[in-house]
């Protein structure tokens, strides 16, 4: 049995580790229309069994259902500060709730070691009419199979990935290849073919892609560069709430 990667919509998706472990991170299941993205087959209650909920920054369709699902069951939320103090003011979450992450923590819970790395990106929230902002992450999760992911979050192009690639030598790089619509315009963090850079920095053996708006042509973009750039890495293009499970095939 290996680890199982769910993807939810959008950024968000669920890990599920061999000894049961669940960890959610930016789930935004409703979708928004105005803004392109379709909603999640999965629910709120489907995910309220999860031990932790990871933010990686403050943006909207990030922190999305987040509070709501730590809301209806056990899960803790693991975020940046400003996540966190947004969660205080507006959902009712207490300190005891929350793990507050920098670059550079980490976080254990169960067999899953979650390790913090700075995102080249901004976070910032309106937050009951109050502008608060912290660090945006990307993370590596490290599973009790000794598989590693690696989530892009919303960084853009930065060497940083490289040094993270030297580092954590992670299996897997989900990132983003896309953005959002917003009053007319397509804001991408991350360009198709700058995503391949990435997946080539971090030394990935698979891409799975994300953060992008359907009917764009993203995704046949990124599969166009990888292929032409990348032929030795697989790639996995995940349909909303479908499950992938990691194997030696996929990343061996």
């Amino acid at each position: 049995m290996g680890v199982k990667i769910r993807y939810l919509a959008q950024s968000g998706f669920e890990f599920t580790d061999p000894d049961g472990t669940r960890i959610v991170v930016d789930p935004f299941l409703y979708g928004d229309e105005a803004h392109g993205i379709p909603p999640s087959p999965v629910t709120v209650p489907e995910l309220a069994g999860a031990d932790v909920v990871l933010c990686s920054h403050g943006a909207w369709d990030h922190i999305a259902e987040a509070f709501e699902i730590v809301n209806a069951g056990n899960a803790r939320l693991a975020c940046g500060s400003e996540v966190g103090e947004h969660a205080k003011r507006t959902a009712g979450l207490t300190d005891d709730r929350i793990d507050t992450m920098v670059s550079g923590t980490f976080l254990e819970v169960g067999g899953v070691r979650i390790k913090a790395y700075h995102a080249h990106h901004v976070s910032r929230i309106n937050s009951n009419g109050v502008y608060i902002t912290g660090e945006p992450m990307s993370y590596v999760l490290r599973f009790s199979t000794g598989e590693k992911i690696y989530f892009a979050g919303d960084t853009s192009l930065t060497y940083d990935i490289k040094l993270i690639g030297e580092m954590q030598k992670p299996d897997v790089a989900i990132v983003g290849i896309g953005g959002v619509r917003r009053n007319g315009r397509y804001i991408v963090e991350m360009e198709p073919i700058e995503a391949t850079y990435a997946v080539e920095w971090v030394g990935a053996r698979l891409a799975i892609p994300m953060h992008w708006v359907p009917g764009t042509g993203a995704d046949e973009e990124f599969r166009r560069a990888l292929a032409e750039r990348l032929p030795h890495v697989r790639l996995k293009q995940l349909e909303y709430g479908e499950t992938l499970e990691l194997s030696r095939e996929l990343v061996g």
